[in-house]
């Protein structure tokens, strides 16, 4: 079957005070799951999530998982906003952190077959926001990944600021499960689904990845934004040695710092902003003779006047060519 969620506020928080689950792990989650013993090409089941804002705090989750040969559920999200976030402390304790579509291996697995990651579609009106160890992630370790497409009405953001977590760089080679935050479509074996990102404000990565790994054929990535912004982050486009299509809107300004990298040959994106090229050289002297601000004493005028500037530190007077408005003091009294 199926599973629906409609509120007008979605909050999981994770780390509650109950013991350890079947798997090790404590966490709070919405899943929809197909056993070991699932058998069949029919679809999994779906995860239709809808609320006005969604909050997966402290590794709270959603997720459809398959651990036999049935097929894996996909999860589809509408939202105003989604944050997902991971634990402050014990970062490689627990591995997830917000939205999964996973095919996993299960020992009482015996049909030798395995069902494919399901996709993840998440279409939030402002914000998407994956932060401290969040993850939007399809993971098949056997089989086929499915997709994930991402929209936005206003942005895209993933950041990692944990202490003790290893720059996104490191993990580029794929031998090694980051921690950091991430959207990942990967397949061990099989081929991995494409990842999609679209907004017409920015995405923004802060020592993070996107990621299509394969060990099969890799799904293409394509980011469709006005405004890339890559510090200390990793688009990785390699599936089995082979380059997997990375696109960026030609006519959005990428702007990344010298330690992100975006690893595919085959890529299609724009060319890095120079903000330098962008200063401009004033054509002529702040210092000329010319350039001298009117007296504006009151003295000059003649009559009854009184005047005084008001400056910052080395500043100048708010309208050189002005007076200054009148000081009121009638509200006051001066006493002993």
């Amino acid at each position: 079957g199926s599973i629906f969620v409609d509120a007008e506020r979605l909050e999981i928080d994770g780390f509650g005070p109950s013991g350890l689950n079947a798997n090790g792990l404590k966490q709070s989650q919405i899943s929809a799951r197909a056993g070991p013993g699932s058998a069949g090409s029919a679809p999994g089941a779906l995860l239709d999530v809808r609320a006005e804002s969604i909050r997966l705090t402290r590794s709270g989750v959603i997720s459809a998982t398959t651990f036999g040969a049935g097929q894996g559920g996909d999860i589809v999200i509408h939202t105003g906003d989604l944050l997902a976030t991971g634990l402050t402390s014990g970062a490689n304790v627990i591995p997830f952190n917000g939205v999964f579509a996973r095919s996993a291996v299960d020992v009482r697995n015996t049909s030798g077959r395995f069902g494919d990651a399901g996709s993840i579609t998440i279409d939030a009106a402002r914000s998407i926001v994956l932060r401290d160890g969040g993850q939007v992630s399809v993971v098949a370790e056997r089989s086929t990944a499915g997709a994930i497409t991402l929209s936005a009405g206003r942005s895209i953001e993933l950041s990692e600021r944990r202490a003790g977590i290893a720059p996104a760089l490191g993990f580029a080679d794929g031998t090694q499960e980051p921690p950091n935050t991430r959207i990942t479509a990967q397949a061990l074996l099989g081929d991995s689904g494409t990842i999609t990102l679209n907004t017409p404000g920015r995405i923004v990565l802060l020592n993070s990845l996107i990621t299509a790994q394969a060990g099969g054929r890799g799904g293409f990535i394509n980011i469709d934004p006005p405004v890339v912004a890559l510090n200390r982050s990793v688009i990785n486009g390699k599936a089995n040695g082979r380059d997997v299509s990375v696109t960026i809107d030609a006519v959005a300004r990428l702007v990344r710092s010298d330690d992100s990298r975006i690893l595919s040959k085959n890529q299609n994106v724009p060319p890095d902003i120079d903000l330098s090229g962008a200063l401009l050289e004033l054509s002529a002297s702040p210092f000329a003779p010319t350039a001298r601000l009117g007296d504006t004493c009151g003295v000059l005028l003649g009559g009854n006047y009184s005047s005084f500037l008001v400056v910052g530190r080395s500043g100048t007077p708010v309208e050189p060519a002005g007076l200054m408005p009148e000081l009121d003091l009638s509200p006051f009294r001066l006493g002993r």
